[in-house]
């Protein structure tokens, strides 16, 4: 019973609708977003990476996507594009 595609993508929804543990993350606010954005003056060295970086952001917040799922970090410093 547990094979059903259909049962599995309905235990998965319910999983979201009432998650085990709560989630700890705060909402990204638009004040919040401009630090972000700031701190990318003294994180990112091309003025290239850094235009792009700020622009993926604000489009991500403006339409309420998760940036997580744009780019994935390479080391702490330098991040790529999917």
């Amino acid at each position: 019973m547990m094979e059903s595609p259909t049962i599995k993508l309905a235990l998965k929804g319910y999983s979201t609708l009432n998650p085990s543990v709560a989630d700890s993350r705060l909402p990204i606010t638009l004040p919040l977003l401009e630090q972000i954005v700031n701190a990318f003056s003294s994180t990112i060295s091309s003025d290239c990476h850094r235009r792009l970086m700020k622009a993926m952001c604000a489009i991500a917040f403006f339409a309420a996507l998760p940036v997580r799922k744009h780019f994935v970090v390479v080391s702490p410093l330098r991040m790529l594009f999917n």
